[in-house]
């Protein structure tokens, strides 16, 4: 996976023009890292699992994993993300997210969208092709 930096781990190539010294520096760091969140968001409609896998392990992965797996209700969706790194860390979040929620807003609402589809539409190719076999 790509060399990340600083407090929000940028990867060099969502700033290409900014020296990696720069993405060092808290103030533009976090405003990059927000801004890529953003596009990540919106890029998988919200769907928390992708955003986090995206941010991860890159938005082109979870584009191959779509087309691959794209059809499993999320829960398993994420088990077949091929990266322990990122599944870990996508569990986590979701994890968390949903620990937070339910400590400050008191939302005892059941965690139902683990069980539902993505929601999102599969794309037809990805940027860069992975298999099974690779790894």
């Amino acid at each position: 996976m790509d060399e990340l930096h600083g407090p929000q781990s940028v990867p060099p190539g969502g700033a290409a023009e900014l020296d990696t010294a720069d993405l060092l520096k808290p103030e533009i760091n976090i405003r990059l890292g927000t801004q890529y969140l953003a596009r990540l968001q919106q890029m998988f409609k919200g769907q928390l699992p992708l955003v986090a896998a995206a941010y991860n392990a890159g938005p082109h992965r979870v584009e191959n994993w779509l087309m691959n797996f794209g059809h499993l209700e999320t829960d398993e969706f994420v088990e077949h993300i091929p990266f322990l790194e990122t599944r870990n860390y996508v569990k986590k979040v979701v994890r968390n997210h949903t620990f937070y929620r339910r400590l400050y807003a008191k939302d005892q609402k059941p965690v139902e969208f683990l069980a539902k589809g993505l929601g999102v539409p599969i794309p037809s190719r990805a940027s860069t092709r992975e298999s099974w076999e690779s790894l």
